[in-house]
């Protein structure tokens, strides 16, 4: 299941993050302009590479344990990029095949290629919303048309390499609140974020 903003085009001019990321993690789901862009990253961070891997590390530790210990079966994954696999939603139906998962992203061509790849087992579900971490209540509003999550039991959010690209204007603290507050009881975040501690 997908859901779009109307008369939205890909924008193939401007370099995007997540495509930017797909090209750190070796796939072949970019353009040039975010090869270039990734490689210009990469001269002045050559860390980037192990970070992208490092991170995707983490979501596939994160899924399992709050899978596995703490019994979560729903997903809210914020900033989700192109799907790469194994993907958050495989790796939670792995462990639960009953599994819920929402993607959002704010890049229609990941759009695009959720509507490709992202497959549910029949007993789980997966859907898509395109939606920006910086309109949080009109995101939320979405996740909750979706119909996919049930509010009412523990739900997981998934914050993985997205809130480093929020800068202080936009206040990353109230955003987090608001994407928290409706959660019940049980409920669980999983975050990593890019740091200058090991490069300063």
């Amino acid at each position: 299941m997908t859901t779009r903003q109307a008369g939205r085009d890909l924008d193939t001019s401007k370099a995007h993050s997540a495509r930017m990321y797909d090209y750190f993690l070796g796939g072949k789901d970019h353009f040039e302009i975010d090869k270039e862009a990734a490689l210009v990253a990469a001269q002045a961070h050559p860390g980037i590479y192990v970070t992208a891997r490092e991170n995707r590390a983490f979501m596939h530790r994160a899924t399992r344990v709050l899978a596995q210990e703490h019994g979560i079966r729903q997903w809210l994954d914020i900033g989700t990029g192109i799907p790469t696999e194994p993907n958050l939603h495989q790796v939670a139906q792995s462990v639960a095949v009953d599994a819920r998962v929402v993607y959002a992203d704010n890049d229609p061509l990941v759009l695009k290629y959720a509507e490709r790849l992202m497959r549910s087992t029949t007993q789980g579900r997966t859907a898509y919303i395109e939606a920006n971490v910086t309109d949080p209540d009109a995101l939320m509003s979405a996740v909750e048309a979706s119909e996919v999550l049930d509010f009412d039991q523990p739900i997981a959010l998934s914050l993985n390499a997205l809130m480093h690209f929020i800068t202080d204007p936009h206040d990353p603290y109230a955003i987090i609140r608001r994407l928290l507050d409706p959660l019940p009881a049980g409920s669980a975040l999983a975050m990593n974020h890019c740091t200058p501690d090991f490069d300063p």
